[in-house]
């Protein structure tokens, strides 16, 4: 008569935010991931666009949407809104291993994330890793550090050489998709079947003597 019956909807799209300071990288790696040549300060968007969008092929086989922003990395802290933020499924955390303020500043957006999504999806990227050590102000060491402390992935990526960027974003993507497929549990009642149920339950009446 009744039963249940699991519902489940997936997500047909997937917006992913790329957050960090000013010249991490944000672009270009936008940019790796869709496979256009490394270029310095090439636009990630289309004109008149605010994202970018392409097609993604999931683990499973299933394909989907993928959308990426990137947040103008010159903008203060408390200026990202809610709304702001709220769209992303999935945030990418992106500083420059040769620029120690953008590394540092990787705790305060986390703690903006934080305060504003319940939850966040977050990954973190080293980026430009291809230049040379010597140039370099954060250690693998360190981002590894505070990729624990703050419980995300951590990957050295490069938007040049292509390093880390496809296994970042597949991870991101399929963790983010997993994370947003709903499952309800329908009950179904069969109403013919209750109509014959109430017919054979044996209703007495009363008979007058």
């Amino acid at each position: 008569l009744i039963k249940m019956e699991k519902n489940v909807i997936k997500p047909k799209n997937i917006k992913i935010g790329l957050i960090g300071d000013y010249n991490v990288g944000k672009t270009e790696i936008g940019n790796c991931y869709l496979g256009e040549e490394f270029q310095n300060d090439k636009p990630l968007y289309p004109a008149g666009k605010d994202q970018l969008e392409t097609k993604f092929k999931l683990k499973n086989g299933e394909e989907i949407k993928l959308k990426i922003f990137e947040v103008n990395g010159t903008e203060k802290f408390k200026t990202i809104t809610l709304k702001f933020l709220k769209i992303y499924k999935g945030i990418i955390l992106i500083f420059d291993v040769t620029n120690k303020k953008s590394f540092d500043n990787i705790y305060m957006w986390m703690e903006e994330i934080k305060k504003n999504v319940e939850n966040p999806n977050v990954i973190l990227f080293a980026n430009k890793v291809d230049i040379e050590k010597s140039k370099w102000e954060v250690t693998i060491e360190e981002a590894q550090q505070l990729a624990e402390k703050m419980q995300i992935p951590l990957f050295e990526t490069s938007a040049k050489t292509k390093q880390g960027i496809m296994e970042g974003f597949s991870y991101i993507v399929n963790d983010s998709y997993d994370k947003t497929i709903v499952t309800n549990n329908n009950i179904i009642i069969n109403n013919k079947d209750m109509e014959r149920a109430n017919n054979n339950s044996g209703c007495m009446t009363n008979k007058k003597k």
